[in-house]
């Protein structure tokens, strides 16, 4: 038992040995030397360690080196209460190196245990604020799909409009054109038929002038030129009919 366990960890053991050679006789001890680690600088040392030496014949099951004077009068010791031990200073300072090397062993394992939580803790927040940063773009995604998808329906819905009214007008063009036709075949004047033919164009005009194209369209190409494919088309569409009721 060294100093430092007679002081800390077995003074218990220390007094009941105390009180077992009282009673029975000093032991009897064998000495090894053995390599140890050394609890403060961490290095191996060679120190020698005195054990009992087991003995089932003797008193207490350990040999003795001498026998009990108290036993030699028939007096027994009973349980000894130790106050003070008188350690040297050199042995004092090893113990309060001990103590101090041990709460910092305890401090450290403490410290490293803090350390680990930490760091899952801040590897759980990292996850929870990626995944929350993830689903705000999916938000942020989703609302601009809506956005685009409504806006292309409706200027689909605006071109299909715009085909209906461009149909209504030939329509009505033709019709007008049938008309004036029929009259220069029941025999009209050379004058009277261009007069005819200038006020057909004229009404015909005048209907494309009423006539309402999209405001909103969908191109995919670039617009800073101030033209679409909407726009392409309606014209198109004007000069056809203009050719139509001019035959």
């Amino acid at each position: 038992m060294s100093a430092f366990e007679s002081y800390a960890e077995k003074k218990n053991d220390l007094i009941e040995y105390i009180t077992d050679q009282l009673n029975n006789g000093v032991y009897k001890t064998s000495v090894k030397r053995v390599e140890i680690l050394d609890a403060i600088s961490g290095d191996k040392k060679l120190v020698n360690i005195a054990t009992l030496i087991p003995d089932s014949l003797s008193a207490g099951g350990y040999k003795r080196s001498e026998s009990s004077p108290f036993a030699y009068y028939g007096l027994e010791i009973g349980q000894v209460a130790v106050s003070k031990i008188d350690y040297s200073e050199t042995v004092k300072k090893q113990i309060a190196q001990q103590q101090k090397a041990n709460m910092d062993i305890q401090t450290a394992k403490a410290q490293a245990a803090a350390a680990q939580q930490d760091a899952i803790k801040a590897e759980e927040l990292g996850k929870a604020a990626a995944m929350t940063a993830k689903w705000e773009q999916e938000k942020v995604k989703a609302v601009e799909v809506t956005k685009a998808q409504q806006a292309y329906e409706v200027a689909s819905l605006a071109a299909k409009e715009a085909m209906e009214n461009a149909k209504k007008v030939k329509a009505e063009g033709d019709a007008e054109a049938f008309r004036q036709a029929a009259l220069v075949r029941a025999g009209l004047s050379p004058k009277e038929k261009a007069e005819i033919e200038m006020k057909t164009k004229i009404g015909v005009a005048e209907a494309l002038s009423k006539l309402e194209l999209p405001r909103v369209v969908m191109a995919g190409g670039n617009t800073s030129n101030g033209g679409t494919a909407m726009d392409a088309m309606g014209l198109k569409m004007v000069s056809d009919l203009v050719d139509k009721m001019s035959n």
